[in-house]
């Protein structure tokens, strides 16, 4: 009778563990969840500045030469500051950011003064893919927040592999476009304030790749995620593949 008594305790500590290394975390159930709410137009009666002001807490907004500059101290030296564009004509409805990008033959500049390396581009790659990183960067970094969902309006088919690390887990979902995959982020994260950075644009075998990283702070909590973000572009300098890589409370 103990043995038999010994044998079930050991099965049921046995299914324990196994459920529980197999389960999916909180945020591997978002990313697999089909439904994700879109906050993009909460207060959408304020004014452009009263909605960045609740959208963004931990930002100083500051009104600069017809556009709001928000900016935070860093994170691990990683910023999170960016222009928004006001329009005189809608200012409630308008949230717009500021995607300006210059380029010399060695890094991208965008309107806030930062820079990111880049290495074998040519003019045209310049051309093609200044634009892009600096709405990326926007993006990741009003992550938290509405203002992803607004920028998100189109669906696009770029396969964006996810791998999540957390509780000694490692999970891996591919989700078919990266607007379901940054929207399912965004409603995940929500209430946290983003850092993010571009580290390094190059050319490899006729493609661009660049990379960036990204942390993400729940000030009430005190938690933070780290996030290696990878993109990979066709010879069209389209991305085509996106690998995000999930550290949750390092």
């Amino acid at each position: 009778m103990l043995m038999k008594r010994t044998f079930y305790l050991y099965l049921i500590i046995t299914i324990a563990i196994y459920s529980k290394l197999n389960a999916d975390t909180t945020l591997m159930n978002q990313l697999r969840s089909y439904n994700t709410p879109n906050p993009s137009y909460r207060d959408s009666n304020l004014s452009l500045r009263e909605r960045l002001t609740n959208w963004f807490p931990n930002h100083f907004v500051i009104y600069i030469d017809n556009h709001y500059y928000l900016s935070t101290p860093r994170v691990n030296d990683i910023r999170s500051d960016f222009y928004i564009k006001y329009n005189v004509f809608s200012n409630r409805n308008s949230v717009i950011p500021d995607t300006t990008a210059y380029f010399t033959e060695d890094y991208i500049r965008f309107r806030n003064n930062e820079t990111i390396p880049a290495n074998g581009l040519s003019n045209n790659d310049f051309y093609d893919i200044k634009n892009q990183l600096a709405w990326l960067t926007v993006l990741f970094r009003a992550v938290g927040s509405p203002l992803p969902d607004v920028m998100l309006t189109t669906y696009d088919e770029v396969e964006t592999y996810v791998i999540v690390n957390e509780y000694n887990l490692r999970q891996k979902v591919i989700l078919p476009s990266f607007t379901e995959t940054m929207k399912k982020l965004n409603h995940f994260y929500q209430g946290y304030t983003s850092y993010f950075q571009m580290n390094e644009i190059i050319k490899i075998n006729n493609r661009i790749e660049f990379y960036g990283t990204m942390f993400l702070k729940n000030h009430a909590s005190n938690d933070t995620d780290f996030v290696d973000v990878r993109f990979h572009t066709n010879r069209q300098n389209q991305i085509d593949l996106i690998m995000f890589f999930i550290y949750r409370n390092i």
